[in-house]
C-alpha cells in the first residue's frame, strides 16, 4: 500500500513540475512508465505470493 502511494505522490509530484516548467508534452510518457511499472510490480508480488503459499501453478524455477 505504500509503495502504491509513493508512486501516486510521485506522478502527482511531476506532473505539477512539469507544468510549472512548461513541459506538458512529457506527462504521457511518464504517466505510462509509472502505469508500466506499478503493473510490473503487482506481478512480481503476485508471483512471490503463489511462491510463498506453496503453490506451483507455472512457477519453476
Amino acid at each position: 500500500m505504500l509503495t502504491g502511494v509513493a508512486a501516486l505522490a510521485g506522478l502527482v509530484a511531476w506532473i505539477m513540475i512539469s507544468k510549472g516548467a512548461g513541459i506538458e508534452s512529457v506527462n504521457g510518457v511518464l504517466q505510462r512508465t509509472f502505469v508500466g511499472l506499478i503493473l510490473l510490480w503487482i506481478g512480481v508480488m503476485g508471483i512471490k505470493l503463489l511462491k510463498a503459499i506453496g503453490t506451483s501453478i507455472l512457477i519453476k524455477y
